[in-house]
């Protein structure tokens, strides 16, 4: 029952609607338009951009980087070489100074060579036969550090127990010395070849016809442990341009802590001058 109410609601409101649809009045028409013709829009030439030219970048010269130069390494030269004193007595030390440059920009150490001479020395002769102690020769080195583009000084110290003259060189530099014995008073001792400790004990120069006799009387002792063989007798007139007068022969052996007296007398012409000899400067070997 209640669905046919449903339905014929649903009947009616479908005749309405129909009712309604027939009794509206169509719409007038609506005027068209008028159609408004557009205007063209005015072509406005456009102006060319102006070109402007752009002007070249300068060009800016890089500057080359700065190379550092590494510093010139050390470069050393020896300027000078001395000796001082270059005389001096047996046993008596001399000091050898070489004056070395660094000509580099760097600080360096230098290794020097000091190259001492050998030297024949103290020559004795007995008969024909002359007999010489040898010094032998030696190399002294040390270093030296010096500060660039300055110099720089090193020094040794030299001793020689031995009469004669000795060379030392460094590099390209050399120098000399000399050893000497003092010229000896009387009553004045010195040690001789081997150790031998020799005294003038008197000097007497006596006026012949054509001739002067001369006497020496001196004193050999040995204060040292072992023997020493006298050897020759020399005496040096204090005239260093005459040649050694010499007694020849051999003489006994000293033995330690011995001591022996001995004289020598001899003549010498009157023409052959010696004016030293009439002095007590005299030596004896």
């Amino acid at each position: 029952m209640q669905r046919r109410e449903v339905l014929f609601v649903a009947s009616g409101t479908l005749a309405i609607a129909g009712c309604i649809d027939d009794e509206t009045e169509p719409e007038p028409d609506t005027e068209p338009e008028e159609e408004t013709e557009e205007e063209p829009e005015e072509e406005t030439e456009e102006e060319p951009e102006e070109e402007t030219e752009e002007e070249p970048e300068e060009e800016t010269e890089e500057e080359p980087e700065e190379e550092t130069e590494e510093p010139a390494p050390a470069e050393f030269e020896v300027i000078d070489l001395s000796v001082e004193p270059s005389q001096t007595g047996p046993g008596e030390s001399v000091t050898v100074t070489a004056t070395v440059e660094n000509k580099g920009e760097t600080e360096g150490t230098e290794e020097l060579q000091f190259v001492i001479d050998g030297e024949a020395v103290d020559g004795e002769t007995i008969g024909d036969t002359t007999f010489e102690e040898i010094t032998e020769g030696e190399t002294v080195t040390e270093q030296v550090t010096v500060p660039p583009e300055e110099s720089s000084t090193v020094s040794i110290s030299i001793t020689r127990e031995l009469v004669g003259t000795f060379g030392v060189s460094v590099a390209d530099l050399s120098a000399n010395f000399e050893v000497v014995r003092d010229w000896n008073e009387i009553g004045d001792s010195y040690e001789g070849a081997g150790g031998l400790t020799v005294t003038l004990e008197s000097f007497e120069v006596n006026e012949k016809t054509g001739s002067y006799e001369y006497a020496i009387d001196y004193t050999l002792e040995n204060e040292t442990d072992s023997s020493i063989d006298e050897g020759a007798f020399q005496l040096y007139p204090t005239d260093p341009d005459n040649d050694p007068l010499q007694q020849f022969g051999g003489f006994d052996e000293l033995f330690p802590n011995d001591s022996v007296s001995r004289s020598y007398t001899f003549e010498e012409e009157k023409d052959i001058e010696h004016p030293s000899l009439v002095k007590p400067h005299t030596s004896v070997v």
